[in-house]
């Protein structure tokens, strides 16, 4: 599949606007998708599989996270 990656110049929590909406919906919660000490999200490669469900729930238009195909 892919690996997460997130533009910090969209992404709302990068901004100081609280939202959890990928790590909430992230099914490796706590692994693959996990906020940092100023509550932003951080992809963890190596739990991240690619599937996606961060993409669709991401509310800035377009997302600010997206899945890279693995090389």
């Amino acid at each position: 599949m892919g690996e997460a990656r997130i533009d910090e110049s969209r992404c709302y929590a990068f901004k100081g606007i609280l939202c959890r909406a990928c790590v909430d919906a992230c099914p490796s919660p706590g692994k693959a998708l996990v906020q940092d000490l100023l509550l932003r999200p951080k992809v963890d490669d190596e739990h991240c599989v690619g599937c996606g469900i961060c993409v669709k729930v991401c509310p800035t238009k377009p997302p600010s996270i997206w899945v890279e195909p693995r090389s």
